[in-house]
């Protein structure tokens, strides 16, 4: 279960999805990775980049917010999430009802 508090910043979310992949890898079992706490974020256009992320945009979101020294590590992050992708995350709002 991660926080909706990370898909609000690039860092985060990559923060969020390397602990997610850790515990998948450590544990061995199948997983099903909730973000709480949805009724929470205010702009819902985050929601939907977090959710199917575009590796492209994601490295050049970590680019810029992290110096230059660091992009071959930010690739070399992105090409992880991206090619496992066994990380995604399914939303909980409690303020909707789901059957």
């Amino acid at each position: 279960m991660l926080d909706s508090q990370f898909i609000t910043d690039v860092i985060k979310f990559i923060s969020g999805c390397m602990a997610c992949l850790s515990a998948m890898v450590q544990l061995e079992l199948p997983h099903v990775n909730i973000l709480s706490k949805m009724d929470l974020v205010t702009r819902k256009r985050d929601i939907e980049d977090y959710l199917n992320p575009d590796p492209e945009i994601l490295l050049s979101e970590l680019n810029q917010r992290m110096g230059p020294q660091f992009q071959k590590l930010n690739k070399a992050l992105i090409e992880v999430v991206d090619q496992q992708s066994m990380v995604s995350f399914v939303p909980l709002d409690l303020r909707k009802e789901s059957r």
